[in-house]
């Protein structure tokens, strides 16, 4: 007999114990009540998901048809009851199970189907081309119904049998459990944390930060913004600057020019930048879309001196006037408050509404004294620590809304409430004869005073302006000639100590010599005066140091030259000096995309000049560079 080959007895034994296992795991674990109870775990997790993905579409107000989500929650409920009587029914003749698993697959192919048009939001094969944030609530509707069905398809398909080792189907229960919650929490991990790359800044970088320079003479840092994003805007804030770019926001420390910390998105575009007046908080909007496939806005909310993420919600308010939604021109906000214009109806009055920063949630709206409107252009504006209503009392809603009516008297009432709730602090009353529809306020960036100014009508165009500090206290008022409220635009020219009005062109001692003259109001009183030569150029911004004017130029502003050639002019010069006294003049480029057309000048209302600690920091809409002037 000839001899068994080496190890054919042993790898017999290997199939033999392989096969024997692969029986008993079929028998066990493929069982009835095994599938049937994993499979309800992994329901019970789909319709917690659904449920709370269909309540957060219905809470949100966009119309979203609930019913139908409601359906897929009693499916789910169908489905639980379903598998419980397939449990039974196998148990007792499991050759009864067969109509429940056409139950079953019936079902999971009809959940199959009502979920589809959220896979094609979040797949973004559907809605608005928007990219960025997919609102984790799509993600629900789209997890949910997917979750609930895979429940339905495992029993459909798994012939009934019945099992010995009831104590499986219980952990098993609790495995389908576990196994749906962990897709999920997957599911979260890859769309909401992963594509963010953020640091956070030791609290003890922020401490004793320097106050902003009295006179600048260079270029002292440039800082540029990473793997050649565009500069989208810029804050003075947390003892630095915010620059807001194409994928998020970097805190540069404004006395060195280094990053201190930064937040930014792979997959989203950040969109508008907003900061407390006191520098504590600032809010990063995103571009994203909604649960519809919609265009909608997430809100970043950072503690502004750590960049530690507060809280992430979506915007309850977004203006899709553009190409893509960005927040309204009125947003506001304190340390712990946010502000959006609007939230009730023209008949109720509302002007604005309050909503908690570190939740989104609604906390206090505004409601104007009766006989009184909200102004039409800024109903409100933050100072330090609060925040100033404008009505106008003794007008009807179409008398304050039409720009060509004449002069009417009334009132201007300013009310200083409370971030946290509203409450009235303080009211001022101005009596006013002015057009209506020109009657309009500024706050300055430092959050030290509001600045009211309105238009008499008269045939010299003659206006009125009044200035209040926090508290309600006037500062100043009728001081100089403001023309009208663009003056304050493009440059630090209104803060807490006073104003400088716009450059008016003078001819010079030279027949070729032309200046702009420009005039500092300072709320105590006093004036002084800055000329610097004119160019023929477009206008960037000025601001006011202790000891110096700062002015701002753009040399070349159609756009064709080399994208990192594109010069800057910056023209210093010291106040009460001879007018013929020459600038100190500054040329550098700032750089722009290549990717984009124009020039750093495209967004025109957007500030250029900043007074920040330690630096003047210049930064433009499409730069791909800020500078530090020292």
């Amino acid at each position: 007999m000839a001899a068994a080959p080496a190890g054919t007895g042993a790898a017999a034994i290997t199939r033999a114990g392989f096969d024997a296992l692969t029986r008993s795991f079929y028998r066990h674990a493929m069982s009835t009540p095994v599938i049937s109870w994993f499979s309800g775990g992994l329901s019970v997790c789909g319709s917690a998901v659904l449920l709370w993905a269909a309540t957060s579409a219905y809470r949100s107000g966009d119309g979203h048809p609930w019913t139908a989500y409601a359906v897929l929650v009693l499916l789910a409920v169908v489905v639980l009851g379903a598998l419980l009587y397939r449990l039974r029914s196998a148990g007792r003749r499991p050759e009864t199970a067969a109509v429940p698993r056409l139950v079953l697959a019936a079902v999971a192919v009809l959940v199959v189907l009502l979920c589809v048009p959220a896979w094609t939001v979040v797949l973004g094969t559907r809605g608005e081309t928007t990219n960025g944030f997919v609102d984790f609530t799509a993600w629900g509707l789209a997890l949910g119904p997917a979750l609930v069905a895979v429940a339905l398809a495992l029993p459909a398909l798994v012939p009934a049998r019945s099992s010995g080792r009831r104590w499986l189907a219980p952990l098993a229960g609790a495995s389908g459990l576990a196994l749906g919650a962990g897709l999920v929490a997957l599911v979260f991990v890859l769309v909401e944390l992963r594509p963010v790359d953020s640091t956070v800044a030791p609290v003890s970088e922020s401490e004793g930060s320097a106050a902003p320079p009295d006179a600048v003479s260079g270029v002292g840092w440039r800082w540029r913004a990473p793997e050649g994003q565009d500069v989208v805007d810029t804050v003075v804030t947390g003892g630095g600057a915010a620059v807001l770019h194409t994928k998020g926001v970097t805190l540069v420390d404004t006395r060195t020019g280094r990053e201190r910390w930064r937040y930014r998105r792979a997959d989203a575009r950040a969109t508008d930048i907003a900061a407390a007046p006191d520098g504590g908080a600032l809010v990063v909007s995103f571009s994203a879309r909604d649960h519809m496939g919609g265009s909608a806005l997430r809100l970043v909310a950072l503690d502004a001196a750590t960049g530690r993420v507060r809280a992430e919600y979506r915007s309850p308010d977004v203006d899709f006037g553009d190409a893509f939604p960005t927040l309204p021109e009125t947003f506001a906000m304190t340390t712990d408050t946010f502000f959006v214009e609007g939230g009730g109806s023209v008949d109720d009055g509302r002007s604005f509404t309050a909503y908690d920063l570190d939740s989104g949630a609604e906390t206090w709206r505004f409601d104007p004294p009766e006989g009184c409107v909200a102004n039409r252009w800024n109903p409100y504006g933050v100072l330090r620590g609060e925040v100033v209503a404008l009505v106008q009392c003794g007008l009807s809603a179409e008398e304050a809304g039409e720009p060509d009516r004449a002069p009417l008297d009334h009132d201007a009432l300013l009310l200083g409430l409370d971030p946290a709730d509203g409450s009235e602090l303080w009211r001022y009353e101005e009596p006013v004869t002015a057009v209506p529809y020109w009657v309009r306020s500024r706050v300055s960036p430092d959050g030290g005073v509001y600045a009211l100014e309105w238009e008499t009508g008269d045939a010299e165009g003659t206006r009125g302006n009044l200035f209040v500090r926090p508290g309600g206290g006037v500062a100043a008022r009728g001081l100089g000639d403001l023309r009208d409220m663009r003056a304050w635009e493009g440059g630090g020219t209104l803060t807490a100590d006073g104003f400088v009005t716009s450059g008016e062109n003078e001819e010079g001692a030279g027949a070729a010599e032309r200046f702009d003259r420009y005039t500092s109001y300072s709320f105590e009183g006093e004036e002084r005066v800055a000329s610097v030569e004119h160019v023929a150029s477009l206008r960037g911004g000025t601001l006011a140091l202790a000891d110096q004017l700062v002015v701002l130029r753009s040399l070349h502003p159609t756009g064709d030259l080399p994208h990192d050639e594109e010069p800057l002019l910056v023209l210093l010069q010291s106040w009460d000096v001879a007018e013929d006294e020459e600038s100190v003049r500054l040329e550098f480029p700032l750089g722009r995309n290549r990717d984009r057309s124009g020039s750093v000048w495209e967004a025109r209302g957007r500030t250029s000049l900043f007074a920040a600690p330690g630096a003047v920091v210049v930064a433009r809409p499409g730069a791909m560079e800020v500078v530090g002037l020292q």
